[in-house]
């Protein structure tokens, strides 16, 4: 097969079928991406995948590539630089610390659908380093599309695992999978109170699809996370032995549901449930990495914040966002010391 380089584009202009939707997927080649793009290509939807590989990786393209309505562009999404006929769908499905405001404006001429995928962690009280990024920018759109007439909506998931799965996302059953690839599943502790609410690759896809095709979804949140949280000691005995508990319906133990604000929203609204049971999903997932002789790293670097790139507008928004959330500050006024001094004397006296 040629190089992925080959299907870059070159220039501006791409040639798109007329009559047929097109999407435009920001981290096509990451793990989410790249299984968006043949989905939404198996619904013979056209693609034009934007990515700069500081994250994916052009192997996840292989199959994507082979499609005459996939259209791959090398270059950051602040940068990017196309003037298609028409722009039905935007999905921003990557790790952050880009200028927004290019996207933005391309949705608004175009009039396009847009969805952004962030994290179900940035309901936390403390935000992780990492994901404040992406609470601007969850801010950054909301404030843009009331301003524009924008059709955006946002959604949150869950830690996702599959084939392709990178490893950086801090979760159960990721360092379960990890440690099963490179035989220490053994040497993995599992208390019997660590749960995972971790949904299968195919699920998360079908939610980001609803999130955006739905009618009735703009200006919204939707959360994307397993309704019943997995015991993570139970997903450890199906990875020592995926097959023993395929032939024995292995079902997972019924546990109390996990609150979040907005999930079900996604259920109820967008008819949305995971359909991959966990034996199976684990069982798919070993089997591409093993088939494909791909070794997780053994000791992957955290991940860390890029650094933030911000246009002048970006600025502006940025400054607008924190006046309207900032919490007024309180000043105290120091006591003058004489009455100090008096109050002293008479706690004195009255002793």
């Amino acid at each position: 097969m040629p190089e992925i380089d080959e299907y870059i584009i070159k220039k501006e202009v791409i040639k798109l079928a007329r009559n047929t939707p097109v999407a435009l997927i920001v981290g096509v080649a990451g793990f989410l991406g790249s299984h968006l793009s043949e989905s939404l290509l198996s619904q013979n939807i056209q693609v034009i995948g934007v990515d700069d590989f500081s994250g994916g990786k052009k192997d996840n393209l292989n199959d994507a590539v082979r499609d005459k309505n996939f259209h791959l562009i090398n270059s950051s999404a602040s940068d990017i630089r196309i003037d298609p006929e028409r722009l039905d769908y935007i999905f921003i499905i990557s790790e952050g610390g880009w200028s927004l405001q290019r996207l933005l404006n391309l949705a608004s001429d175009f009039k396009s659908r847009i969805v952004l995928v962030t994290s179900i962690n940035l309901y936390a009280a403390n935000i992780p380093e990492n994901l404040k990024w992406f609470k601007y920018a969850e801010n950054h759109i909301a404030s843009f599309a009331k301003q524009n007439n924008l059709n955006a909506r946002i959604l949150r998931l869950s830690a996702v695992y599959g084939p392709r799965m990178h490893f950086r996302e801090e979760d159960p059953i990721v360092d379960l999978i990890q440690s099963a690839l490179l035989d220490e599943l053994q040497k993995q502790p599992t208390s019997l109170d660590f749960s995972t609410r971790a949904i299968y690759v195919s699920d998360a896809v079908a939610l980001i699809i609803k999130t955006i095709m739905k009618g009735y979804t703009a200006q919204k949140i939707f959360d994307g996370a397993l309704p019943q949280p997995i015991k993570v000691s139970e997903a450890k005995e199906v990875l020592l032995d995926p097959v023993w508990h395929e032939r024995r319906g292995f079902t997972p133990s019924a546990l109390p549901p996990w609150q979040t604000p907005n999930l079900q929203k996604s259920i109820s609204e967008l008819h949305w449930k995971p359909e991959t049971n966990l034996v199976n999903g684990l069982k798919k997932t070993l089997a591409y990495f093993k088939e494909n002789e791909i070794l997780p790293p053994s000791d992957p670097e955290p991940t860390l914040p890029k650094k933030q790139e911000y246009s002048v507008e970006d600025r502006e928004e940025a400054e607008k966002i924190k006046k309207v959330t900032k919490k007024p500050k309180i000043e105290y006024k120091k006591a003058p010391l004489k009455f100090l001094q008096i109050i002293g004397i008479v706690l004195i006296f009255y002793g």
